[in-house]
């Protein structure tokens, strides 16, 4: 009895020891989330910028030649409107502002703003025959601001320059070496110098080839041609003629003043009026010192429709 009281304690003890408990299941890992952050709005991608369009060049006009008859009188002609006795009523011209001067000339020469705005002029450039010898001038620019107010140009200020040898004119004749009184148009300009940078005007340079006719009978008169032009109607050996190359100082640097010019021409009346270098009393055309007519070629610009008011103290006829 013992021995199987005995038997069974010890089964009895090895299933207890064989007797595991379940571990409780692990629950699987669980996967982080990641929760969406706001994003700043993504940077427009760069544009390129905008090439601006070219300004338009200005065109030469000064080789086209008088069609059919001319027009007259031409526009700045202000020998019926010029009152001489109205200087007196102004100081001297030494005395007076830069607009003071400009009032006042344009008051003998009957001329009001309204005819500055009607030729659409932007620019001017005054040209003042002084009493003294009346051959050296007073030259000043000006230009209309963003209110339509005219104000001289400071960094050019007063140049000393010269009219023709006999002063000036209205009613301007041939080789009276009298430049042409009156408010004309400022045109292209030329040189036997190299063309300067930033120039805001037409330019041409002067050639071996290069004239100016003041043939009276040509139809070319007064005008800019090239002596190898194959589209001449004519022989290039004109009677008169102004051969540009050999002005190597005086045509430095050049602007055609329209005096004259087509649709206008009448050949008694004058031919190649310019504003030029020069250091003396001219043919007919205005001049100044060669750096003042640098400074003023380069402010001149085409868009704004430059003028010339060429005025003064007059010289009696001989």
């Amino acid at each position: 009895m013992k021995i199987w009281l005995t038997l069974l304690l010890c089964l009895l003890l090895a299933c207890c020891g064989n007797t595991t408990v379940p571990e409780t299941p692990k629950e699987p890992p669980q996967e982080e989330i990641a929760v969406p952050q706001p994003q700043p709005d993504p940077e427009p991608a760069p544009q390129p910028e905008p090439i601006p369009e070219p300004e338009p060049q200005p065109v030469w006009i000064e080789s086209d030649w008088q069609q059919g008859e001319p027009i007259t009188p031409q526009p700045g002609d202000t020998a019926q409107t010029w009152q001489p006795e109205k200087a007196a009523d102004y100081p001297a011209d030494l005395w007076c502002t830069d607009l003071g001067l400009l009032e006042k000339w344009m008051a003998v020469e009957g001329l009001t703003w309204a005819d500055l705005d009607a030729r659409e002029c932007d620019q001017l450039i005054l040209a003042v025959a002084l009493d003294a010898d009346g051959v050296s001038t007073i030259t000043v620019c000006y230009e209309q601001d963003a209110s339509g107010n005219w104000i001289p140009v400071e960094h050019l200020g007063r140049m000393a320059g010269y009219t023709g040898s006999k002063g000036i004119q209205h009613d301007r004749q041939r080789n009276t070496r009298r430049s042409p009184a009156g408010l004309w148009g400022l045109g292209s300009a030329f040189g036997v110098a190299e063309m300067p940078e930033d120039l805001k005007v037409a330019w041409r340079d002067v050639t071996p080839q290069s004239d100016w006719v003041c043939d009276a009978e040509s139809i070319y008169f007064n005008t800019w041609q090239e002596r190898d032009d194959t589209s001449l109607t004519k022989s290039w050996n004109w009677s008169d003629v102004e051969h540009l190359e050999d002005y190597d100082v005086t045509y430095r640097y050049a602007v055609v003043i329209h005096y004259n010019t087509p649709p206008y021409v009448i050949p008694d009346r004058g031919c190649a009026i310019f504003l030029h270098c020069s250091d003396h009393p001219t043919s007919g055309c205005i001049g100044l010192l060669e750096e003042d007519m640098l400074q003023t070629l380069l402010w001149l610009d085409h868009s704004k429709n430059p003028h010339i008011l060429i005025t003064g103290y007059q010289l009696p006829e001989d």
